[in-house]
């Protein structure tokens, strides 16, 4: 852990020591669903509480990582709005929406605070804090659940003087917002020199890469990350809670170089997709890593569907970033939009 305290959160510095996110970069994406009735989310609490309990600690999470409750409650009423069918103040959708209103509300009403948040020119407010939300920003790998909260107790310890009972949101806010921005600035740096300041883990996975390959995979994760945020605010389209992509043709070698380097660091993970065209076989899909959410502010509450992309679309990504954006933020009629969106699976 370098110069940095090392935490009293139980356990944490040895988790630090053993893992890393190499550990983790390819899964099957039905292993990183993280929602309460998951697998992770019921052994990531079990794991949290007993070692709360182990400390003298009050042992239930959602208590000890407490929500933004006035966020809560405004999620909340939005909910309930488009449960009811409320829905032309949050959502207008073109052609067909979901057709069952528990089903709307589940892909809508985390969106929809986040676009209500953004009008108020405060959506660097949102709070990711809170149990489940840390939990779906772990995506399926408990390091990244302990290390953040290991920090947070550190904080909030250093603050009051005192074994703390709970976290504040604020300070769960903050913690988590440098954690995910550290881990998309650790490409800003020069894999070739010398021992990248001390980071370890940087200098073990940079092996073989140069500092062209990180800015290359820095305005790639910079391209989907911007457009899947301008999906997320989009009160049209149909599926807005979209952070992941799939490839529609056979990627370059200079692209595959690009994306496998983004698996090797933790920032992609990798699956695939069973092709609708007639040619058949699988395409590959990739997540981006649920840590990245606060910097890009994005929603990664579940899985609702994934960008469709021609590989010299991504190639264009990969230098300049903001001319892919806006190429596929392009407003397109709703049959043809359907054709460049995939559905999957919803959380």
């Amino acid at each position: 852990m370098n110069d940095q305290r090392k935490s009293q959160f139980p356990y944490v510095r040895l988790l630090n020591l053993i893992e890393s996110p190499h550990d983790f970069s390819e899964v099957n994406i039905g292993t990183v669903y993280t929602s309460r009735k998951a697998n992770f989310a019921k052994r990531i609490h079990a794991i949290i509480a007993k070692r709360l309990e182990n400390a003298g600690l009050p042992s239930d999470p959602h208590c000890f990582f407490t929500v933004d409750e006035k966020q809560e409650a405004r999620r909340k009423e939005i909910w309930q709005d488009l449960k009811e069918g409320n829905t032309d103040q949050h959502i207008q959708l073109r052609g067909d929406g979901p057709a069952q209103t528990r089903d709307l509300a589940q892909r809508y009403a985390t969106p929809a605070l986040m676009r209500e948040l953004n009008r108020g020119r405060s959506a660097h407010t949102y709070s990711y804090a809170g149990m489940q939300s840390m939990t779906d920003l772990s995506a399926g790998v408990v390091r990244w659940f302990l290390e953040p909260a290991g920090r947070m107790f550190d904080t909030q310890e250093s603050t009051t003087g005192e074994v703390p009972e709970s976290i504040p949101v604020s300070v769960q806010n903050d913690v988590l917002s440098n954690w995910s921005r550290e881990f998309r600035e650790k490409l800003n740096i020069d894999p070739g020199e010398g021992d990248n300041n001390g980071d370890e883990e940087a200098s073990l996975q940079s092996v073989g890469h140069s500092k062209e390959d990180y800015e290359k995979l820095a305005n790639l994760l910079d391209g989907v990350g911007g457009w899947c945020r301008q999906r997320l605010l989009d009160k049209i389209v149909s599926e807005q809670r979209v952070f992941s992509f799939a490839l529609n043709d056979r990627p370059s070698d200079a692209l595959t170089k690009i994306l496998d380097l983004g698996v090797r660091l933790g920032y992609l993970q990798k699956a695939d997709l069973a092709s609708k065209s007639a040619y058949g076989g699988r395409r590959p899909r990739y997540i981006l890593s649920r840590r990245l959410g606060p910097y890009y502010k994005l929603d990664v509450s579940g899985y609702a569907a994934h960008l469709s992309v021609m590989c010299p679309d991504l190639e264009i990504a990969m230098v300049d970033p903001t001319s892919f954006i806006k190429q596929r933020t392009k407003q397109l009629p709703e049959e043809n939009l359907q054709q460049k969106i995939n559905f999957g699976e919803s959380e």
